[in-house]
């Protein structure tokens, strides 16, 4: 007679591991991102207002989201992705005794970590979105009369190099490569912490800030950055079954 567990059973115990390091994650690193975002929302929500009674008018809709609002994000962001790193950083130091005691290994404790920033990542994405469609109606809002035009939201999305990188609207391939970007950075905040990890987490960082401002179409260095960000992926998931 065999002793090994009903598979129903190691079912469960392999869900149940799962939701545990979600919740140690979460633990770890949630409220200090929200608290992060939070605070973007703040910041931006601000400035747009004190822009807008200093220097509002037609034509200033750009330097206001594409320039001071990306400086925001930019930051935001790159705090954001700090605190992924420093939660890998305690769970590779602090937790690894209670990640034993979950059995959780190799490439599955990689992806749910990997999927867990990706999510986190993609919370910032979405509110700084929305940040970006309420700073539009304020700016709106302050024109005269005969000076705002019905479209302008929509105008703004394609003719605002950032915001148009934020929300792509109908280009599929830039949208493509928005989610290229956003899993490179959740799994390289998810890799080792070596010497090149932390170059590779730099590379990722500045060259998704850099991208994030673009007009219509998808150019030559969209393309190559997507290629960057594949490979990158690629290279990191084989060295994930590798761990302990």
């Amino acid at each position: 007679m065999g002793t090994e567990r009903p598979k129903s059973k190691r079912k469960k115990d392999t869900a149940g591991a799962s939701l545990s390091l979600w919740a140690l994650l979460a633990r770890s690193s949630f409220y200090k991102i929200l608290a992060a975002v939070a605070l973007l929302a703040a910041a931006e929500t601000a400035f747009t207002c004190a822009f807008l009674w200093r220097d509002g008018g037609p034509g200033n809709l750009e330097v206001l989201a594409g320039r001071f609002l990306y400086i925001f994000f930019l930051i935001g962001q790159g705090v954001v992705y700090l605190i992924l790193i420093w939660t890998e950083e305690r769970m590779e130091t602090e937790s690894r005794c209670t990640l034993m005691r979950l059995r959780i290994q190799g490439k599955r404790l990689f992806l749910i970590k990997a999927a867990y920033n990706v999510l986190c990542l993609t919370m910032l994405y979405a509110v700084q979105i929305w940040l970006a469609i309420g700073m539009t109606w304020l700016y709106r809002r302050s024109l005269e009369p005969g000076q705002a035009s019905p479209q302008m939201l929509f105008l703004a999305f394609y003719q605002i190099g950032f915001l148009h990188g934020l929300l792509p609207l109908a280009e599929v391939g830039k949208w493509m490569r928005n989610i290229l970007m956003l899993l490179a950075l959740g799994t390289t905040a998810a890799g080792g912490m070596d010497v090149k990890g932390r170059v590779t987490k730099v590379i990722i960082l500045a060259t998704e800030g850099g991208c994030l401002v673009s007009s219509v179409g998808l150019y030559f260095a969209d393309v190559l950055l997507c290629i960057l960000w594949a490979i990158e992926i690629a290279v990191i998931l084989p060295k994930a079954e590798e761990k302990p």
